[in-house]
């Protein structure tokens, strides 16, 4: 393949349309963090109560995740992303309004917020396998992890810039107007209008969680991503030891630009083979391993170019192996639990990567973030590798929008 699989991919009816609507309706989920943040300081008076409010909405997503995913296999993504994004919506806007002195009915709020997350990555991710054939799959799924990280670049600024300007409940509100907006546009793809199996969960799959290659992969994404948030607590920790707080973003922004690069490069060369998860990984950790004797600036941005390079190209790899192993009819299913796995693997590294760093300074963010990624390439073996792109051309494509 060459940088001209991209347009060719692009060029295919659907393609374009589906993946810039999927990453508007999924850009609120970048937005939350500052909103939530500052909207939980202007009504309590103190940041203490945004990490909890942001648990909960976590919890809600962790639980309903898999439901959900189960819901889109059965009855087909619109008659569960446009319900889901309404009450998904509607509980921004809730929070917008709610009156200070009852603030604490937020945090039940946002449990039900966290809940309706509708599962659009989910069912997104189970129709590129309908969508396109062969190698177009493979930088699919590329093109799709790479471009992830223009919602992490444009989300969290828009939040600020809402925050700053109109107040924290205009944030709130536009993370609901944003998301409803986003999930009504994708919803609407001629490509996701494909009805679901109508079959009974117990007539149509095995228990996702049963398959040692799906739980490996399950459980090396919880892993990968903890290892990502103990990496970040490690850049904020540096650029606070160092006494220059803005450095932070710049080794932020370097580390998501190396995997933007690296996704790209990564869908344009493509693999004569299958691509191996755990090998990624393992590359990454190098990186990382050198973020940890890294002795000023210059030298950590090199060691997070070299790690991050290697997120998009890895995030890739897990949903081709995902789509390849999902069982017939639960596809939505089987990428939902990679979703929810991913979200709880970040508060799980916070919480550890936070403790870390108090304690061992911004070296013991960057080493636990070392073993995360060492233990990740263990629960990914099972997982093995994806098939051969001739084996993936045998898949059959929905009709062009």
């Amino acid at each position: 393949m060459t940088v001209r699989t991209y347009p060719a991919l692009l060029r295919t009816p659907g393609v374009a349309v589906l993946l810039a609507s999927s990453l508007a309706a999924r850009t609120p989920n970048t937005m939350i963090m500052i909103a939530m943040s500052f909207w939980a300081r202007d009504l309590t008076g103190t940041f203490a109560w945004s990490g909890v409010l942001i648990g909960t909405y976590t919890a809600g997503v962790v639980v309903a995740g898999p439901r959900l995913g189960r819901l889109v296999d059965r009855y087909g993504p619109p008659r569960v992303l446009l319900p889901c994004g309404v009450v998904w919506s509607a509980g921004f806007v809730v929070l917008a309004v709610l009156p200070a002195s009852v603030w604490w009915v937020g945090l039940g709020v946002s449990l039900v917020t966290g809940a309706a997350l509708p599962p659009v990555s989910a069912a997104v991710r189970a129709v590129w396998p309908r969508l396109v054939r062969g190698d177009q799959l493979r930088t699919a799924y590329t093109l799709e992890a790479t471009a992830q990280e223009l919602m992490f670049a444009v989300g969290p600024m828009l939040a600020a810039v809402l925050v700053t300007f109109a107040g924290s409940r205009f944030g709130m509100a536009g993370c609901g107007v944003v998301g409803l907006a986003g999930v009504v546009w994708c919803a609407s793809r001629p490509a996701l209008r494909a009805g679901g199996t109508g079959a009974e969960p117990s007539q149509r799959r095995e228990g996702i969680l049963r398959h040692p290659g799906r739980f490996s992969l399950i459980a090396g994404m919880a892993l990968l991503v903890a290892a990502f948030s103990a990496v970040q607590l490690g850049i904020v920790a540096f650029a606070e030891a160092s006494g220059d707080r803005l450095l932070s973003g710049v080794l932020e922004l370097v580390w998501s630009l190396a995997s933007l690069a690296g996704g790209l490069v990564a869908g344009a060369v493509g693999a004569r083979r299958g691509v191996s998860p755990w090998r990624r990984v393992a590359i990454m950790s190098v990186g990382v391993a050198g973020c940890v004797v890294a002795p000023g600036p210059w030298w950590l941005g090199v060691a997070l170019i070299a790690a991050g390079a290697m997120i998009a190209p890895t995030m890739a790899a897990a949903y081709e192996c995902m789509g390849e192993l999902a069982p017939p009819g639960a596809s939505a299913e089987a990428f939902a639990w990679l979703s929810v796995a991913a979200m709880a693997g970040s508060g799980v590294g916070a919480t550890l990567g936070g403790q870390v760093v108090t304690w061992y300074g911004p070296s013991g963010g960057f080493a636990l973030g070392v073993v995360l990624c060492v233990v990740a390439v263990a629960a990914l073996l099972p997982a093995g590798r994806t098939g051969t792109p001739a084996a993936l051309a045998g898949r059959p494509a929905l009709a062009p929008e």
